[in-house]
């Protein structure tokens, strides 16, 4: 039998369907590189084959009729979100993709109730989100991390945001907490840090309490705190120039009257590292600034941080009536703090005399 003569490329008769390997049933392809036939092998669960548009049949095909399926369309699973079996969808919506009008707002994934779509907040409280460096290790790597905006200083031009608001004269029990407690100080996450200042001389070792999560928001207000509530020796006063010392001699006499703004009397005696402080008794945040820990400490070692200390600012009448409540707080509870003690050496020296 003569061969049948026709135009070349062109599909056989009575093959069915279209036939990949023959016509040009795809679209032209605007890439630089000549397109490449397809597959039939790599057409897995009906999909194009290699060098082949995504949903190039789809793009051709009449919606709701079945496709003919290459060498490769076995597995013949459903597809998702109502489509028939065996159908393509209308154009506009891929196979196993939700309609836009049917797509929630926040996708939850997980555990997580801070990730949007597929992606997680870099601050997210708990283990398992990164991982937690050491300052050694994050020297070696030439990683800088950044600093939480919770916990980093307001720019002056800048509208306000969630931050940290804390007079340092008081105990990290004073901090309003809204949220940001146990979240990462830092992405990546560090097991330790060191925060210092140009308002005190001493620099202040934060470490993390639990090295899996690295040091948290809440842990750098409480070992600050700790640190700031230290009395200082005779010999760090006696280094100062004469005018330091008579200002920090005025700061401690202020810090103990009845001001609003101050502990007062529950301070008790003892020149302590609060007292350094003077007049920049708010917490302003911390930020990375290499050129100011070098001029500080005459290196720039790791995960080194510098702390703001901003100045006190006019309290307002309600702001001044919630310091007067807080004091008298303090000085309640350090009274039954001494009825306590006071009572336990009365029960001792019972004890002794029997």
């Amino acid at each position: 039998m003569p061969r049948q003569q026709g135009q070349p490329f062109l599909q056989p008769p009575n093959t069915g369907g279209p036939f990949p390997g023959y016509g040009n049933p795809y679209p032209p392809h605007h890439g630089a590189w000549p397109q490449q036939p397809p597959n039939p092998y790599g057409a897995y669960y009906g999909g194009p084959g290699w060098g082949m548009p995504m949903n190039t049949l789809a793009a051709l095909a009449t919606p709701g009729v079945a496709p003919t399926p290459g060498y490769g369309a076995f597995l013949n699973f459903d597809p998702a979100w109502n489509f028939p079996p065996g159908t393509i969808p209308a154009r506009g919506v891929q196979t196993g993709q939700l309609p836009q009008n049917e797509l929630p707002e926040r996708v939850h994934v997980g555990r997580s109730s801070a990730r949007v779509g597929d992606r997680v907040d870099q601050f997210m409280a708990g283990t398992g989100y990164g991982p937690v460096l050491d300052p050694f290790e994050a020297k070696i790597l030439g990683v800088h991390p950044k600093v939480n905006p919770l916990l980093e200083p307001l720019a002056d031009t800048a509208p306000d945001r969630p931050h940290l608001k804390w007079n340092m004269l008081f105990h990290e029990s004073h901090v309003s907490w809204s949220k940001g407690r146990d979240e990462p100080a830092t992405f990546p996450r560090v097991t330790k840090m060191t925060i210092v200042s140009e308002t005190f001389p001493w620099s202040v070792p934060i470490e993390a309490t639990n090295p899996a999560i690295g040091v948290t928001c809440g842990e750098i207000i409480d070992q600050l705190s700790v640190h700031f509530y230290r009395l200082t020796s005779k010999q760090d006063f006696e280094v100062l120039d004469q005018k330091r010392q008579a200002d920090i001699a005025q700061v401690y006499r202020h810090n103990r009257s009845r001001e609003p703004g101050v502990p007062g009397g529950t301070l008790k005696e003892g020149i302590r590292r609060l007292d350094y402080l003077g007049k920049d008794i708010i917490f302003g945040g911390i930020y990375c600034n290499d050129q100011l820990v070098f001029r500080l400490m005459g290196t720039i070692p790791p995960c080194h941080y510098v702390l703001k200390c901003l100045k006190q600012y006019a309290l307002t009448a309600q702001e001044a009536k919630e310091h007067e409540e807080r004091r008298r707080e303090l000085e309640e509870k350090e009274r039954e703090e001494n009825k306590r003690a006071r009572r336990q050496a009365t029960v001792e020296d019972d004890r002794d005399s029997e």
